[in-house]
């Protein structure tokens, strides 16, 4: 279900050992994190490392590279998500460290975040929206805590620019794109990247690694038919622009996608 302003993109249980461990590596998707027992490190480049543990509830920025590492054993429900909209996409990148809260004042929702299994498997559509309204009262508060929020009209000419880069295809020039916004390429870099707190070219690169991200989910796609799809040309370069963004290629993220957070 697509209802909100975020896509529900996976989510689960999940018993972390030391396997789960990853090197650095871009995570394209917003994470939740509900521990039940037992503790794990998650540390975001250029931050510190935040412990994670039962009794807390966990909201972890995307679009940065990260790392994480379980040294014995961590239990947890999670789930992914991504902005839907332009306006929460500019929202949430004011949210660039790892937000924590006690789970008690969120009680509450316990049934909800303890249902992400059963939301998975697509039983339960109520669920689903309960979930969305979970994780919308999360990033609301999180938007709410940091320290430089974005502001909350976005000029028309920017979101004709970004709808351009959102379509399929080839990626549009930087000329084009400022052509679109009526102006200058270096005033319009400057205007997007103050709005959307990354670089046109990051922000494509992205948005576009992500949805390959999802089209690999597809067995009935080849590798070379993800790589069309989002205007990729070359299916090595592809492999070697995944594989830098993702930490893994095409193949490996593949087949384990679906094994956790």
């Amino acid at each position: 279900m697509g209802e909100g302003p975020f896509e529900l993109v996976i989510g689960g249980d999940f018993h972390c050992t030391p396997a789960w461990t990853s090197d650095w590596a871009a995570q394209p998707d917003y994470k939740c994190y509900f521990p039940r027992l037992g503790t794990a490190s998650y540390t975001l480049e250029g931050g510190p490392a935040t412990t994670l543990r039962a009794g807390r509830i966990y909201l972890i920025p995307g679009l940065q590279r990260q790392r994480y590492d379980c040294a014995r054993r961590m239990d947890l429900d999670w789930i992914h998500f991504r902005p839907a909209d332009l306006a929460w996409a500019r929202h949430l990148a004011c949210v660039r460290t790892v937000v924590e809260w006690p789970v008690q004042p969120w009680s509450w929702w316990r049934p909800t975040w303890r249902g992400i299994a059963t939301w998975q498997s697509g039983r339960d559509p109520v669920l689903a929206l309960r979930l969305h309204a979970l994780i919308q009262c999360l990033v609301a508060d999180a938007c709410a805590r940091a320290p430089a929020r974005m502001p909350t009209d976005l000029d028309s000419s920017l979101a004709a620019a970004v709808q351009r880069l959102e379509a399929d295809g080839p990626p549009p020039p930087l000329i084009e794109l400022a052509r679109l916004a009526g102006r200058s390429a270096s005033r319009f870099h400057r205007a997007f990247s103050a709005a959307f707190g990354c670089t046109p070219h990051a922000w494509l690169t992205r948005r576009r690694l992500a949805r390959a991200g999802d089209l690999l989910l597809d067995p009935t796609l080849s590798v070379a038919a993800v790589a069309e799809r989002c205007g990729y040309d070359n299916q090595f370069y592809f492999s070697r622009a995944f594989k830098r963004h993702h930490g893994q290629s095409p193949e490996h993220w593949r087949r384990g996608r679906s094994l956790g957070p």
